[in-house]
């Protein structure tokens, strides 16, 4: 049994160790074919998904700004330019790149979605609903847009409404990821409105969905509201201390009368 817990926790380590190791592997190679191809877009763009696996956001960005200086309309490019200065959180290039696209691409769910998630980003949640509402204008079957206007809803604590817009996506073809975000939106809906009950449940179905971990400590949370742990837990605490204490002040009176 300790082998096994020594191997699990050895492959724990080394899982990141080696990830880390075949991007560097993969960063060499590609900077190596970019000596002798220095502008070849398919290179270009693989070390720009590169940078942003890595979390490299603006580099990734200054990468799709060399592409587009060789191809002004890559849709890719202006796409995924606009995500990375928005995740780098340079407001002034994300508006640019954001609006740029969007401009350029006015009949596209994509680029008007995009543009209203950088404004939500920055917190202009005025401007975020008006291209979100565009969106939906454009593509009004779209579940993700919809998902989008909820969360403007929810900031500003308009719950009822928020519930509302995502109980209407029933009935629309919805992608496992979407159906993630609803879970989760209506379980933070309901957590706001002491439904602990439905906040529990929804939690639950997220989770289930996606299996992602930080949900599963949502859950937990969930867990302990729905069914009042919290009062428990602490009523137990000062139980145990008082009993505690009773215990050391009764010990210290029978070695007195000794």
């Amino acid at each position: 049994m300790k082998g096994l817990i020594v191997i699990l926790m050895g492959l724990c380590l080394w899982a990141p160790f080696a990830q880390a190791q075949g991007i560097n592997d993969e960063f060499m190679r590609l900077q190596m074919a970019l000596e002798s191809k220095p502008n070849d877009l398919g290179l270009l763009k693989e070390l720009a998904i590169l940078y942003s696996q890595g979390l490299q956001w603006e580099r990734a960005a200054n990468t799709y700004d060399k592409i587009l200086t060789l191809n002004p309309k890559d849709p890719f490019a202006l796409s995924e330019r606009c995500v990375c200065y928005t995740e780098a959180l340079l407001k002034d290039k994300a508006v640019e790149s954001c609006e740029a696209f969007a401009k350029l691409n006015q009949n596209s769910v994509l680029a008007v979605d995009n543009l209203g998630l950088m404004y939500f980003r920055f917190r202009d949640y005025a401007k975020a609903l008006q291209a979100f509402s565009q969106a939906a204008q454009i593509d009004p079957s779209s579940a993700l847009v919809r998902v989008h206007k909820a969360q403007v809803a929810m900031a500003y604590q308009e719950w009822e409404y928020a519930l509302e817009i995502l109980n209407n996506i029933n009935g629309l073809n919805t992608s496992p990821s979407e159906k993630v975000l609803i879970a989760h939106a209506k379980a933070v809906i309901y957590d706001k409105l002491k439904r602990y009950d439905l906040a529990y449940d929804f939690m639950s179905e997220a989770y289930d969905l996606s299996q992602n971990p930080l949900f599963l400590t949502k859950l937990g949370k969930a867990f302990v509201k729905r069914y009042q742990l919290g009062a428990y837990i602490v009523v137990t605490s000062l139980l145990l201390w008082f009993c505690w204490y009773m215990g050391i002040r009764l010990n210290r009176f029978l070695k007195n009368e000794d």
